[in-house]
């Protein structure tokens, strides 16, 4: 069957779609003027990029559907895993606390550095990894994907860490389809260790 997008929800601030049909990973898109014009002004760079990007997530987490999403979270069970250093650029401590006054959000982070070895993308430059995990039931994440090589090292390191604790991971993202197929990969072993495990992913 093809795919196709449902309309959730659409208002000035975002419109936000579902990937039909429905697989074991939550799928949507979400269109706001911010994000719009970064992907069809590819000339934005440096911090206007990051405001626009910021002005992107913050539209989607004040929309209705956003509300939603993140209703009977306080922030406690929930840490920001940031991808040094593009995951910083998505701002969501910060946002988190101004849409939803989470004060209690715990950040946790990992250098990423990518480079090509042959055909096949390697990580070197990951030395760097503090994680605070302790009581979080939630992780959110957010970095620009390309071969996904950074967010399969994520998750080696979140698979040895979070046991059985880990309910939801939330990933936003300008990104491709090795998104899916990463996350689709460790989705599995994640579910064994907890059934309550669940994976949404935002494409922006």
């Amino acid at each position: 069957m093809s795919e196709f997008l449902k309309k959730i929800s659409s208002s000035g601030k975002a419109a936000i779609y579902e990937i039909r049909p429905q697989t074991e990973i939550k799928r949507f898109i979400v269109s706001t003027p911010y994000t719009r014009k970064i992907l069809n002004n590819p000339e934005i760079h440096g911090f206007e990029y990051i405001h626009f990007l910021r002005k992107g997530v913050e539209s989607f987490l004040t929309a209705p559907a956003g509300r939603e999403f993140f209703a009977g979270m306080d922030g406690s069970g929930i840490s920001v895993l940031h991808f040094l250093r593009g995951g910083l650029n998505f701002g969501f401590v910060d946002l988190l606390y101004k849409c939803f006054g989470f004060t209690k959000v715990t950040s946790s982070f990992m250098t990423s550095q990518r480079f090509q070895k042959g055909k096949r993308w390697m990580i070197k430059q990951d030395q760097y990894r503090k994680f605070a995990l302790e009581g979080v039931n939630t992780v959110i994440a957010g970095d620009v994907i390309a071969t996904g090589t950074t967010l399969k090292n994520g998750f080696e390191y979140l698979k040895t860490l979070t046991g059985s604790s880990l309910e939801k991971f939330i990933f936003f993202t300008i990104g491709t389809p090795y998104t899916e197929k990463i996350i689709g990969k460790y989705f599995r072993s994640f579910k064994k260790k907890n059934p309550k495990f669940s994976a949404s992913i935002f494409y922006m």
